[in-house]
């Protein structure tokens, strides 16, 4: 359910408190990045320490290898890691380039 729900809240449709702004915080961050920071659960333009910590949160929850007994999971699993993976590199990259 934990992955599905994750999957699930990348929907247009969906709200919560992921997609909320820290004041402040767009100085500089460019907007392309905003989808990458709501991938990582963290707000928009949040230090690279929070981004990191969160990232490893959602690795270790979503691993492939945590669900590797079901098949459908073990996929859902490698696809949320995949976009997990891509979002943090695009950050880290930005972060270090700054």
């Amino acid at each position: 359910e934990e992955l599905e729900d994750y999957m699930n809240e990348d929907s247009p449709t969906s709200s919560g408190s992921r997609t909320q702004t820290a004041p402040g915080a767009s100085s500089g961050v460019p907007d392309g990045l905003r989808k990458d920071f709501r991938n990582l659960e963290v707000p928009f333009g949040a230090p690279f320490t929070d981004v990191r910590r969160s990232y490893k949160r959602l690795m270790t929850a979503f691993h492939p290898d945590r669900h590797s007994a079901d098949p459908e999971k073990f996929r859902t699993a490698t696809e949320v890691s995949k976009k997990l993976n891509q979002s943090f590199e695009r950050i880290e990259t930005y972060y270090e380039a700054t």
